[in-house]
């Protein structure tokens, strides 16, 4: 009987660490998904560079444009995005996070000058932190919840 209840008690421990664990992790890939965002509105090309993944491969789909599937055509094309757009209004709102183990997707709404796009971030887990591996937004017809406040606000001063 004892045995027993050894053997509960250490698979209930290890279902607390996972718990733990996995709550632990979704707070650093929405801390990433920010801060991928807060490099955006700031135009901070050296920042978006330490963004994304160059172990993994990568691709990104800026809206109405072809795939980039390429670390460097990846970051010219932001290179020209921050330069010509300055300091952009992008807000990421109603995050929502699917956990993979040690690979993840955050699809949410992008608000950009008061318009919105739908969008999708992959982010892989690559020497300690999450680097981005995908980034996708196009045109929607949805809307975000008002009710949900941008959750910017908890990460980013």
């Amino acid at each position: 009987y004892g045995l027993v209840g050894s053997e509960m008690c250490i698979r209930d421990s290890r279902n607390i660490i996972m718990n733990l664990t996995n709550s632990i992790q979704e707070e650093e890939i929405l801390v990433a998904n920010q801060s991928f965002y807060q490099s955006f509105r700031m135009g901070d090309l050296p920042e978006m560079k330490k963004m994304w993944s160059q172990k993994f491969p990568v691709s990104c789909i800026h809206p109405g444009h072809p795939p980039l599937l390429d670390y460097e055509e990846i970051i010219q094309s932001w290179e020209k995005i921050l330069q010509q757009s300055g300091n952009v209004e992008i807000k990421c709102l109603n995050p929502s996070l699917s956990l993979y183990s040690q690979f993840a997707l955050v699809t949410c709404y992008e608000e950009v000058s008061g318009n919105h796009l739908v969008a999708t971030n992959g982010f892989i887990l690559e020497d300690d932190s999450w680097k981005m591996v995908l980034h996708q937004a196009g045109p929607t017809v949805g809307r975000p919840d008002i009710d949900t406040v941008d959750i910017e606000s908890e990460f980013i001063n």
